[in-house]
């Protein structure tokens, strides 16, 4: 492997086997453990430094033993790639300029992302555009249907990221809030219930429409039995 090749040369006191081992150690710590989202970007960061710190000493090799023409060359490649690298920074940072882009990025590289089609509807919901989110959310439901009542783990507390059940009862929930926010507190909590049927555990849901029932005029008592009625209805 790379990685094995790598320490055979740090071994040998050579500066690239260094470089090489080094990034993988710095990588390891967030390749080893589990992660809620396993493809994050940012876990390559820190390695980065290492490949920079890599180069630099590469170029610096360079210079040192180039004639003073290509000395030229390299210092016109270096500012050019720069330059390239400068740019994509920019355009990166209009990417992260905001949620709603951030997650729009990721939903036009990877339309099966039901996690980031979740995130993109709420951050719609916020800047009002209700129909395109609404959209999104329908989305999920379409792709989840294996995630309906009796083909669920009920006894999960914590659900991965980016599982059909966690992805179906929060598009149900969000599904919710749009309605509950247009004051159709009834359709509100149909979907708050088929959440809670979908994943019995999402404080979410149920503190929502406990919210709802007590303005409604119910008591504490009175709302949580309603509560639970509505949950385990066969409707």
């Amino acid at each position: 492997s790379v990685f094995a090749a790598g320490a055979v040369m740090a071994l040998r006191r050579k500066p690239l086997g260094f470089a090489v081992t080094s990034f993988f150690l710095v990588l390891a710590p967030t390749s080893l453990v589990q992660l809620a989202d396993p493809a994050a970007e940012q876990r390559m960061y820190l390695p980065l430094a290492v490949v920079i710190a890599a180069v630099v000493g590469f170029v610096g090799i360079l210079f040192k033993k180039a004639a003073r023409n290509t000395v030229r060359v390299c210092l016109v490649a270096v500012v050019a790639t720069a330059a390239v690298l400068i740019l994509g920074t920019y355009v990166r940072n209009t990417t992260y300029s905001s949620e709603k882009n951030v997650w729009a990025d990721t939903v036009k590289k990877q339309p099966a992302n039901l996690r980031a089609r979740n995130n993109l509807g709420v951050a719609l919901c916020q800047e009002g555009v209700y129909g395109e989110a609404r959209r999104h959310f329908e989305f999920i439901m379409s792709e989840t249907l294996s995630a309906i009542n009796g083909n669920v783990n009920g006894d999960i507390y914590a659900l991965e990221a980016n599982s059909p059940q966690n992805n179906r009862h929060l598009a149900l929930t969000n599904l919710g809030v749009m309605e509950q926010s247009a004051g159709n507190t009834n359709a509100a909590i149909t979907f708050y219930v088929k959440a809670l049927k979908v994943y019995p555990y999402s404080i979410e849901a149920r503190r929502k429409i406990f919210a709802i029932l007590m303005n409604g005029g119910l008591s504490a008592g009175d709302a949580e039995r309603e509560m639970q009625k509505m949950i385990h209805s066969k409707d």
